[in-house]
């Protein structure tokens, strides 16, 4: 018997984070529950106990680590289900409550995949059997899977009429004017069509290789066509982002403003830069320092912004990581950070933009998508993954003498918006890191001397 007869597809961890943040904030359940039921456990003693935390729910009867142990105690459960200290053990490895749906995706794509080896085995069965019919034999499974298929994508109304029309609408009127607008490059918004409504766009690139820079310019594109910013800082200062969104509008040197050491013209222009930000955008432009997820909703409802930005990932996870519990399972933490920052994309109508970091390993040429921290994660939740490199940073006297201190690098290697992959190279200003589009021939010319 093989290894995967033996052991049924499963994820214990993700169940007992399941259970453990219902049982730490019961305010998750209602949620939870609309994602899955006891039968979608692996382990019965998981069933057991989720099974009864929803009869409690079922009377109002409060349930939490001091209550629960009594009521399985009355049920005559609890040493069966390893008692009290188990719940205990439970709610510790919980990497974060906040992230107790993703948990519960998670346990639910496992119990489908049970599922779907349970019709295929019965088929197969069926299939030996000479006196079962062969059309109904592939009836029965095609029906089973298709009802498998249906629960896993949940049930959602579809209006074909309401589409079409959707679509003729924003043909006939200029969808891009309204759920597009540009990055403020124009090569990028020719390969990924600008910044959506509704997407999630990871830029990921190790440190020193301008992600910060990339976002900054697509912050000023969307005020230029006056559309709100929400700016989430887990590394920089409210004042030193700022600083480098005066910079790019200016042209001047950010690292000269903050030392003084700007000519006369260029710290007026500076200046004037500043002002123009805080008298031109103050209704549009919001910065948000060490916010938790839970409060991210909560800063989008109140702003509403057109664009997201959240620099960077895994500051964020450390900070709303729970630190006793995070280190075996890291994993299901930023999956449930990246699943709900597109699922607030989605709902809420915005563009997300998160930073992210790539693997010291990934050396010093152009990353790729693998090098991605928690790349598993990140991949299957961004809508565009733009990965960047300025070869100055990692070879600065090859640099100087190959003359291409300031050519830059990007590469889109996810693209669901418009399907289109591709590497551009970008003229960088070093002062501000502002970047511009080359033109094709100097493009080639410069990937021909770096490959």
């Amino acid at each position: 018997m093989t290894e995967h007869a033996l052991l049924p597809p499963q994820d214990i961890e993700a169940e007992k984070s399941v259970l453990g943040s219902i049982l730490l904030d019961e305010s998750y359940l209602p949620a939870v529950r609309a994602v899955i039921g006891p039968d979608d456990f692996y382990s019965p003693v998981h069933q057991d106990i989720y099974r009864v935390r929803l009869e409690l729910a079922d009377e109002n009867t409060p349930s939490d680590l001091v209550t629960l142990p009594d009521q399985l105690r009355d049920r005559g459960m609890l040493d069966r289900l390893g008692g009290t200290p188990y719940l205990i053990e439970v709610a510790a490895t919980v990497p974060s409550i906040h992230n107790a749906v993703y948990y519960a995706l998670v346990v639910k794509k496992q119990s489908v995949r049970r599922q779907i080896i349970t019709a295929c085995n019965e088929a197969t069965s069926a299939a030996y059997n000479a006196t079962d019919d062969v059309a109904d034999i592939l009836t029965d499974s095609i029906g089973t899977l298709r009802e498998l298929a249906r629960r896993a994508q949940g049930e959602s109304a579809f209006d074909l009429d309401a589409i079409a029309r959707e679509i003729i609408a924003e043909m006939e009127h200029g969808a891009n004017t309204r759920r597009r607008w540009p990055t403020g490059i124009e090569s990028l918004d020719a390969a990924i069509g600008g910044l959506e409504e509704g997407t999630s766009i990871t830029v990921g690139g190790r440190s020193g290789h301008c992600k910060t820079a990339l976002a900054v310019q697509c912050c000023l594109a969307t005020l230029a066509v006056e559309r709100g910013v929400l700016i989430l800082l887990y590394e920089d200062t409210e004042l030193a982002f700022v600083r480098r969104l005066a910079s790019q509008a200016c042209g001047y040197a950010y690292a000269g403003a903050r030392l003084g050491t700007l000519p006369p013209h260029e710290a007026l222009a500076f200046q004037e830069a500043v002002a123009e930000l805080s008298t031109t955008h103050r209704d549009r432009l919001w910065i948000g320092k060490n916010l938790r997820q839970s409060q991210i909703e909560a800063a989008i409802r109140e702003h509403q912004p057109s664009l997201v930005v959240v620099d960077t990932l895994q500051k964020l996870a450390h900070l709303d990581g729970n630190k006793r519990a995070s280190g075996d399972r890291h994993d299901l933490h930023v999956g449930g950070l990246t699943a709900g920052l597109a699922a607030l994309a989605a709902e809420y109508g915005v563009c997300m933009l998160t930073l992210s970091q790539v693997s010291r390993r990934s050396g010093r040429t152009m990353p790729t998508q693998g090098d991605l921290r928690e790349s598993g994660s990140i991949e299957e939740d961004s809508d565009v993954i733009l990965l960047l490199w300025w070869p100055k940073r990692d070879h600065p006297q090859k640099a100087k003498s190959y003359g291409f201190r300031q050519r830059f690098v990007l590469d889109v290697v996810k693209n669901r918006t418009g399907g289109v992959l591709a590497r551009r190279v970008f003229a960088i200003n070093e002062q501000t890191q502002h970047l511009s589009t080359l033109p094709p021939e100097e493009q080639q010319r410069f990937l021909a001397e770096i490959e």
